[in-house]
């Protein structure tokens, strides 16, 4: 009787067991991402993760106008300061930005990783029509050695925004 399938067979079901074939844990810190629009509209929320501190804002005005900032200017004064602005765009390096359009009357819900940990992370909330977009921006970071990064944004029927982040682990 030929048992060398057998044998094959049994080192290819214990490789698991004995660590040959596990999947190795990803590096870097996960994020837990869901916002939730209560509005009648839909909204633009981009993350940006920036392990190193942003070097400018490029300011979007309803005109065209793009003008190259300070980050302070996010960091020192609202939306409403700024004037007719469509959008907000960190610039930095090694800087990753993701956006979702969030429907009205709708959520979603995703799953983002900072590389490095302990990164800086970036909200910006916007109206998708009209001369004065933008709604919401907000910074949080977590300590590296995060285990679980959680940002709940939810976006009210009265156009309020709200976030609560946490750190854990």
């Amino acid at each position: 009787m030929d048992r060398l399938p057998l044998v094959v067979a049994l080192c290819c079901l214990s490789a698991g067991c004995l660590g040959f074939g596990g999947q190795p844990t990803a590096p870097g810190q996960p994020i837990s991402l869901s916002v939730d629009n209560q509005a009648a509209e839909p909204y633009d929320v981009r993350v940006s993760i920036a392990p190193e501190a942003p070097t400018g804002v490029d300011v979007v005005y309803a005109n065209g106008t793009v003008q190259r900032r300070s980050p302070t200017v996010l960091t020192e004064s609202g939306p409403s300061s700024l004037g007719s602005v469509v959008d907000v765009r960190l610039v930095g390096a090694n800087l990753t930005s993701e956006e979702f359009r969030v429907p009205a009357n709708s959520g979603i819900g995703t799953q983002l990783r900072d590389e490095t940990g302990g990164s800086m992370l970036w909200l910006v909330v916007r109206r998708t029509t009209g001369d004065d977009r933008m709604q919401l921006w907000t910074r949080f970071q977590c300590h590296p050695d995060a285990t679980t990064v959680e940002a709940r944004l939810t976006i009210g029927a009265n156009d309020s925004t709200a976030l609560a982040t946490s750190c854990r682990g």
